[in-house]
C-alpha cells in the first residue's frame, strides 16, 4: 500500500520536481550573474535609485510575480495532468488534492495579472 501511494505521488509531483530542479539551476544562475555585476560595478550597491528607477522596479517587480505565478499554475495543471494520466491510479482524493492547488494557483495568477495590469496602466498615466 505504501509502495502505491508513493509511486502516485511521485508521478503527480514529477513534474513539480522537475520545476524545482529547473529553478534552482536558474537561482544558481541568477546568483552567478549578480556576483560578477557586482565584483565589475561595485558602486551600484551604494546607488540610491531615483524615482524613474523606482517606478520601474515596482513595473518589473509586478512582472516578475506575474511570471512566477503563470509558473505555478503550469505547474500545478501538469501536477493534474500526472494525477490524472493513469486511470488505473486515479484516486478521487488525490485529484481533488491537485484540483486545490490547481484553483489557487490560478486565484494567484489572477491576482498578479491584474497587479501587473495596474502598475502599468499608472506607469502609462504619468
Amino acid at each position: 500500500g505504501a509502495v502505491t501511494r508513493l509511486g502516485s505521488l511521485l508521478a503527480s509531483e514529477t513534474p513539480s520536481l522537475r520545476r524545482t530542479l529547473a529553478n534552482l539551476r536558474l537561482m544558481s544562475d541568477q546568483l552567478k550573474l549578480t556576483a560578477v555585476e557586482v565584483r565589475s560595478q561595485p558602486w551600484r550597491l551604494l546607488h540610491q535609485p531615483n524615482t524613474k528607477e523606482v517606478e520601474a522596479q515596482v513595473v518589473y517587480d509586478a512582472a516578475r510575480s506575474y511570471a512566477q505565478a503563470a509558473s505555478d499554475l503550469r505547474a500545478a495543471s501538469e501536477s493534474l495532468e500526472a494525477a490524472t494520466a493513469d486511470p488505473s491510479r486515479l484516486r478521487d482524493e488525490a485529484v481533488a488534492d491537485v484540483t486545490t492547488r490547481l484553483g489557487q494557483a490560478f486565484e494567484r495568477f489572477r491576482l498578479a495579472e491584474k497587479y501587473l495590469l495596474d502598475k502599468l496602466i499608472e506607469k502609462e498615466q504619468r
